[in-house]
C-alpha cells in the first residue's frame, strides 16, 4: 500500500489539528511553513514514480494548512512566504488569523487543482 503525505485513514484535517496541538504546547515564536516540493533527483521522487508514496494534492495541502492555522491558539509569527507554497502567507497570530484564513479561502475558491499543480511543476529550484 502506498504511503501518503497525508493519510486518508484519518480525517482530512486530523494531522493539521494534531500538529497545531503540539505547536500550542511548544509556544514557538516563529512557525515556518514550507510545502513539500519533489525534484526528479530527490530519493522520494523514485518512491512516487514507483507508486510507493502518493503526495497530497495541492488543494488538500491548502485545506490542511487552513485547519492548522485555525487550530493554533499560541501567539506566533507565521512565515509561509517561500516559493514552495502556492499561497504565500506571512502574519502574526492571533492578530492576522482572519486575513490568513481568508487568503487561503480565496485561493481555494479561485484556483483548481490543475492550476495549483501547474504552479508547483513550474518550480525549478528552491
Amino acid at each position: 500500500m502506498p504511503r501518503r503525505a497525508t493519510s486518508r485513514k484519518r480525517s482530512r484535517n486530523y494531522w493539521a489539528r494534531s500538529a497545531a496541538a503540539l505547536f500550542n504546547r511548544l509556544h514557538p515564536y516563529i512557525i515556518g511553513i514550507v510545502s513539500l516540493t519533489l525534484f526528479p533527483e530527490a530519493p522520494l521522487a523514485a518512491d512516487v514514480a514507483a507508486g510507493r508514496f502518493v503526495e497530497a494534492g495541492e488543494r488538500e495541502r491548502l485545506e490542511e494548512l487552513r485547519a492548522f492555522i485555525a487550530a493554533l491558539t499560541v501567539p506566533a509569527t507565521l512565515m509561509g512566504h517561500t516559493v514552495s507554497n502556492t499561497v504565500p502567507l506571512l502574519g502574526r497570530l492571533p492578530e492576522d488569523r482572519a486575513r490568513l484564513l481568508s487568503e487561503l479561502d480565496d485561493a481555494l475558491a479561485r484556483f483548481s487543482e490543475n492550476e495549483l499543480a501547474a504552479y508547483r511543476r513550474g518550480i525549478d529550484h528552491l
